[in-house]
């Protein structure tokens, strides 16, 4: 198992590096190359099957092939360091075609002198020869300069998917800082909110006071604790959100009823970023009127590897951007990591629904 493991490896780096690449494409250039000649010199593909001859005279242009793939390949690398503040500038490219073309041709006309000199044998047909010989001189100056265009596609692709990769990480770091913020503003704001019910309790009634503070200083603790962590465990999030109901349970009293159906090996097998149920609660409370008549009921269940927030009551309209922002950066918090948060509403019953997606947790 061991051994295996370590020859995919061994493989993947062999078959990862530069140098497993550029001969394997020089090889399957140089049968282009012999198909694309013995054609244009015969108008058919049958001289390929002169086995000898091409291994007479094809060795030195495969070397030839191989060659020119290594000098394409290392001056786009020279220049790519020259020009890496910009790697697609047209600057960059109106000096290096000139630089590789040139260099190239030099580079061709040496192999095609030393081919001329060690290799042809001459023939009777003098002019059939020579055509023979302009052709390949030809043919190689031109898979030059599509080994150029090849691997500068390639490059240019290379450089593309790396600046995607740049982007959508920058994106999610700023995603990340937003959302940072986010709970930043949030902490105080539901501090001072939490402290004026409160003060108020302490007058009324005093066991409820002592309850709250506890919630309080728990909700309070769990919010500082997770503030630099990405993923909590559901278990983390449900206990918070029993802690945070009874705290504006207090404020809101009869007008709002809150049901947490979930089961406890459902707590144990999911992770889900912080301070959601927090956010989730806060646009609901915002976005449904309530009244002692016609209280807000919330039902918190878990299905499907979501969390479900169904509620109903009439949708009011929300004024500011101050309720909306922190659930539209919750939308892209997520967003960054693949998962959508669903609203959406059953033309039935009436009832709305969020559903906030669950990664699966691997600890457990």
């Amino acid at each position: 198992m061991l051994q295996s493991k370590i020859e995919i490896k061994v493989v993947k780096k062999i078959t990862g590096s530069v140098h497993f690449w550029l001969p394997i494409s020089g090889i399957v250039f140089f049968f282009l190359f012999l198909a694309s000649l013995a054609f244009i010199n015969t108008g058919s593909f049958r001289p390929l099957l002169d086995f000898q001859s091409i291994i007479h005279e094809g060795f030195f242009l495969l070397i030839d092939m191989i060659t020119s793939m290594y000098f394409v390949y290392y001056s786009i690398q020279l220049f790519n360091k020259k020009f890496s503040s910009n790697t697609l500038s047209i600057k960059r490219y109106a000096i290096e075609i000139p630089v590789v073309f040139l260099g190239g041709f030099a580079l061709k006309s040496i192999f095609y002198f030393l081919f001329v000199k060690l290799i042809v044998i001459p023939e009777a047909n003098v002019d059939s020869l020579e055509m023979r010989l302009r052709n390949l001189l030809a043919m190689t100056h031109t898979y030059l300069m599509l080994t150029y265009v090849v691997i500068t596609g390639f490059n240019s692709f290379k450089s593309m998917e790396q600046r995607k990769t740049q982007v959508s990480r920058l994106e999610k770091e700023y995603a990340q800082s937003r959302f940072e913020a986010l709970q930043n503003q949030l902490n105080p704001h539901f501090l001072f909110n939490s402290l004026s019910i409160l003060s108020s309790l302490v007058q009324i009634n005093a066991d409820i006071a002592e309850q709250f503070i506890e919630k309080l200083s728990k909700t309070y603790r769990y919010l500082l604790d997770q503030r630099e962590k990405e993923w909590v465990p559901l278990k983390d999030e449900i206990v918070f959100l029993k802690n945070y109901i009874f705290l504006i349970q207090q404020r809101y009293a009869d007008k709002l009823f809150v049901d947490i159906n979930v089961h406890h090996d459902e707590l144990t097998s999911y992770l889900i970023i912080p301070n959601t149920f927090l956010v989730i609660i806060e646009y609901i409370i915002n976005k449904t009127s309530m009244s002692v008549l016609n209280p807000l009921h919330i039902v918190v269940s878990v299905a499907d590897k979501k969390v479900l927030f169904s509620y109903t009551g009439q949708v009011k309209e929300i004024s500011g951007s101050g309720v909306l922002q922190p659930f539209q950066q919750l939308e892209n918090r997520y967003a960054q990591v693949n998962k959508k948060i669903e609203l959406y509403t059953n033309t039935n019953t009436f009832e709305n629904f969020i559903a906030i997606p669950l990664i699966k947790n691997n600890n457990e």
